[in-house]
């Protein structure tokens, strides 16, 4: 089991499109009444996930975490999921599992 646990987290406002130009991130300034109410608890608590062959797997968080922190948690595992699968060619395939659904790449 790996254990995930935030220890400075901030939240900001993006402006717009949120890459620039030059593929940098525009921020336009810290969301203080977010991390005033989410940075105590997301600091507070903890999660532990099993992590094979490129998935997240078996996610275990306290019962009493509330459904917000616990997709806070589930969007940062999210960027590790990538489960790659060779179709016989010199070309590797995964379907993600995102927002808008489950996409093959």
């Amino acid at each position: 089991e790996i254990l995930m646990k935030f220890v400075q987290p901030r939240i900001f406002n993006i402006e717009g499109s949120w890459k620039n130009e030059d593929g940098d991130l525009k921020v336009k300034d810290e969301n203080r009444v977010l991390t005033d109410k989410l940075v105590p608890i997301l600091v507070e608590n903890q999660i532990t996930f099993k992590y094979t062959d490129g998935e997240v797997t078996e996610l275990k968080a306290k019962s009493d975490l509330s459904e917000e922190i616990l997709n806070i948690y589930k969007g940062v595992l999210n960027i590790f999921n990538l489960p790659l699968r060779n179709n016989g060619r010199s070309v590797y395939t995964t379907v993600e599992n995102g927002i808008e659904g489950r996409c093959k790449t």
